[in-house]
């Protein structure tokens, strides 16, 4: 990691950003509000750089270029940061200001989310974020222009909701406060208790009744999953010993009812670099830890 991203990263550890609102309240479809408390308490490294985020971050200046020639607004005070008014921990990142809105500008590769241009039809991530731009900045409006895609750009419009706002603020509050004392917040998740508890202790665990009850209908679960998986398994023989060497298996009147198409992909041999250079798989190798749940089946 360079010096510059781990800078960012332990200065983000001192406050909560408009981004990482909708993981604090339960509304983000990527992250838990325990994945953002351990990184605030330096337990984890936070969220990892995707392609897809530093593809964003570098067309930014072409949204909002492409923003301000549709709608006429010019757009200052880039990246600039702003501290709430009575909340100093949190705090905005804003893409730009015009005269009276924020502009959060974004990039998209799928129109999942996006409604009708000129609503405020759009992820709920979003949502969220722009309201506490709007809370720290005290502006009513905010515009979001996406690029959707390489060619559908759209603007949406987000108005300030102060009972959104209220309830946003009053769930960061608490959960700054589980961060200054570090307690641990409830894992919502599998990942979330994977991160959680990712070593045993050695202690033994006994069940209640009800707990018991759980095991063993997960057993169950457990059981009918793996015969509804056997089953798919040889309907999807039947399907392929039809198809033989045919790319797509199409219905009487032309209708297309799924495809078994050759595709390349580049795979790292990872037992032959281990053969034929060990010295440095050695080298490179990292050990992990992680826990396995099983469920023992009775006598």
């Amino acid at each position: 990691m360079k010096n510059k991203e781990r800078h960012q990263m332990d200065e983000r550890k001192h406050y909560l950003g408009a981004s990482e609102a909708a993981a604090i309240v339960g509304l983000s479809r990527y992250r838990t509000p325990l994945d953002v408390w351990m990184e605030k308490v330096g337990q984890s490294e936070g969220q990892e750089e995707t392609l897809a985020m530093r593809v964003g971050t570098a067309l930014e200046p072409i949204v909002i270029g492409l923003f301000e020639e549709t709608t006429g607004e010019d757009v200052i005070d880039r990246q600039k940061q702003i501290l709430h008014p009575d909340h100093p921990f949190i705090r905005a990142t804003v893409d730009g200001v015009t005269n009276n809105a924020v502009v959060e500008a974004k990039t998209s590769g799928s129109h999942e989310g996006w409604g009708e241009e000129g609503t405020d039809e759009v992820p709920v991530e979003y949502i969220i974020q722009t309201q506490v731009q709007m809370a720290v900045t005290g502006l009513e409006i905010a515009w979001i222009p996406v690029l959707i895609g390489r060619s559908d750009f759209r603007v949406y419009k987000i108005r300030k909701n102060q009972y959104l706002i209220d309830a946003i603020i009053e769930r960061e509050v608490t959960f700054w406060e589980l961060v200054q004392t570090k307690t641990m917040p409830e894992p919502k998740t599998l990942s979330d208790l994977s991160l959680a508890y990712p070593r045993d202790t050695g202690a033994i665990a006994i069940a209640d009744e009800s707990l018991e009850e759980l095991v063993n209908k997960l057993s169950q679960l457990k059981e009918e999953e793996k015969t509804i998986g056997e089953h798919m398994e040889q309907l999807e023989t039947q399907i392929k010993s039809f198809m033989k060497d045919s790319p797509i298996l199409v219905a009487r009147d032309g209708r297309e009812l799924c495809s078994w198409k050759t595709q390349k992909s580049s795979r790292f041999d990872s037992k032959r670099f281990k053969m034929e250079q060990k010295d440095l798989y050695n080298q490179y190798k990292k050990e992990a830890e992680t826990r396995v749940f099983r469920i023992k089946k009775g006598e």
